[in-house]
């Protein structure tokens, strides 16, 4: 797994099952700089998945085992604070969180994962940290989300399972979040 700044200054990436798990690495028209030094509070186990914010001012990144994600602050040559999510009641230390996706405004980090829900999605605070899971919608999956993605505006949310299966829900951001009934 592997993501770029939206500035395109960072690029961050897995470094497969060797701690620190993540890596980050300075590019600048065309040149890499020094990596990063060793972030402080690594992953507890392989990444599978990294996505910047949408300011470039967080880096989420998934993993295998509870809670299975985690947001890192990052500048364009640092690591900064990590914060860790609450461990859904359900994820399980055995599953895989596979897909993430921050909405556009970078107010709502949401997984995929290999366990039911197979879907989980928290508000993120302007400073990087997880407010409360936003409750599951009441037509959840049928397996394991290979995707997610929030819609332009936020008011949807989208997910693929494995065998193909597309679910659509509507999605508030309002008071901490809610989903709609799925479309």
């Amino acid at each position: 797994a592997l993501s770029w700044s939206p500035n395109g200054d960072v690029l961050a990436y897995n470094t497969s099952a060797v701690s620190p798990y993540i890596q980050a690495v300075p590019f600048t028209n065309g040149t890499f700089g020094a990596l990063f030094s060793a972030v402080a509070v690594p992953p507890p186990s392989q990444v599978y998945g990294i996505k910047f914010s949408p300011n470039g001012g967080f880096l989420a990144c998934t993993y295998a085992g509870a809670p299975g994600i985690s947001i890192y602050a990052i500048s364009s040559s640092a690591w900064g604070a990590a914060s860790t999510a609450p461990v859904p009641a359900t994820l399980v230390a055995s599953s895989n969180t596979d897909t993430l996706s921050w909405s556009p405004d970078g107010g709502f980090v949401g997984m995929g994962c290999t366990v039911s829900p197979y879907l989980s999605v928290w508000p993120v605070s302007s400073v990087g940290a997880f407010g409360t899971q936003v409750a599951q919608p009441a037509s959840l999956m049928s397996t394991t989300a290979q995707s997610i993605a929030f819609s332009a505006q936020s008011d949807f949310v989208a997910a693929v399972h494995i065998t193909g299966g597309l679910y659509v829900w509507p999605f508030s951001t309002a008071a901490g979040g809610s989903f709609g009934a799925v479309i």
